[in-house]
């Protein structure tokens, strides 16, 4: 927290995005199931509805995974 007479410290921005991550030649085990799972509990936290339909859970995976490592 700043008080009046303070400044805030300031942000590191790295030099380049962090994603997409190298995508590995074997599977990933982070990407699974329960990372979906987990994302869409966060999502419906904010208010979004629940992620329960498999369509559903197909596309947030579909939009993870393209965010994570990037269009093929």
């Amino acid at each position: 927290m700043t008080t009046p007479n303070s400044t805030p410290a300031p942000t590191h921005r790295p030099a380049f995005p962090a994603y997409p991550v190298h995508r590995p030649e074997e599977c990933d085990d982070r990407f699974s199931p329960d990372l979906i799972a987990d994302v869409g509990w966060v999502i419906q936290q904010h208010g979004f509805p629940a992620v329960d339909d498999l369509r559903d859970c197909a596309a947030l995976g579909m939009h993870l995974y393209r965010f994570l490592y990037g269009e093929r």
